[in-house]
């Protein structure tokens, strides 16, 4: 050091540039950090759970909504379904997944009467709308998509058609090869009448009147 000036050591300048050089390297690496912000709980969106219902007591189950209907058996107390749809009369629809032969779509279900003694949890506010199949009623059910037409002739007239799962409310039994139908009691929104082939049609319901043997 010379007297009468002043002289940085060398040792100072090497420190001040190391820590000039970590301040930049700190300054490009938090400018290529994405900061992770972990949600909050209310953020966070669970899916429904499945509307399920529990029997206080036995409860008789229909094969269709009203208590006119053929019983199909009883869910003992204590037991629990998961329902499927709730008909448009108040009645608890659900699939008993037992083998039920021909039946397709909504006949698959059986139901249980909005006065018998159950509580409900989960989801059973948006529960699927269903038809409410009246006791009675003989329907004709259709595993595939099928024609019907104006008269009992194979080159009538398609008058509509209807789907994979459809059904229809029965008039009249086997005539040459065909049934008549009313689509005033089934899964499409016309009051149609017409006749589809017997070989599309399984019967649901009490259809003695219109089966020939």
């Amino acid at each position: 050091m010379t007297h009468g000036s002043r002289t940085v050591p060398i040792t100072i300048l090497i420190i001040l540039l190391v820590a000039v050089g970590v301040f930049v390297v700190g300054m490009v690496r938090d400018s290529n950090t994405t900061e992770y912000i972990a949600p909050q709980s209310s953020d966070i969106t669970l899916p429904a759970r499945p509307c399920t219902i529990t029997a206080m007591a036995d409860m008789t189950v229909y094969n269709r909504p009203d208590q006119k209907a053929d019983v199909f058996g009883i869910i003992a107390a204590g037991e629990t379904e998961e329902v499927t749809g709730k008909t448009t009369n108040g009645w608890f629809a659900f699939d008993p997944h037992s083998a039920q032969a021909a039946n397709v779509g909504v006949f698959r279900n059986r139901y249980i009467s909005p006065n018998s003694s159950f509580t409900t949890q989960g989801n059973c506010s948006n529960l699927p709308s269903l038809p409410a199949l009246a006791a009675e009623t003989c329907f004709a059910m259709f595993a595939e998509e099928t024609n019907v037409y104006e008269s009992a002739k194979v080159d009538a007239k398609v008058v509509i058609t209807i789907l994979h799962e459809g059904y229809a409310r029965v008039t009249e039994g086997q005539k040459l090869g065909f049934i008549k139908i009313n689509t005033d009691q089934s899964s499409l929104a016309a009051g149609i009448t017409g006749y589809v082939s017997e070989e599309a049609v399984n019967f649901n319901g009490r259809c003695n009147a219109f089966i020939t043997i």
